[in-house]
């Protein structure tokens, strides 16, 4: 029996260790893809402020 919640306890902290994983990777990727859209923007900003 305790290996089996040996076991459970692991699988556990694989599991919060691959979200953690996760966020952080997501926010990385999450802030990349705001400074592409605030990039974008400020472009077409630009663009549209020297046709007008």
């Amino acid at each position: 029996m305790t290996q089996i919640a040996d076991d459970i306890a692991e699988i556990k902290t694989d599991v919060s260790w691959i979200k953690k994983t996760l966020e952080t990777h997501m926010t990385r990727h999450f802030q990349v893809r705001l400074a592409m859209i605030g990039s974008l923007i400020a472009a077409g900003a630009a663009i549209a402020i020297a046709l007008l």
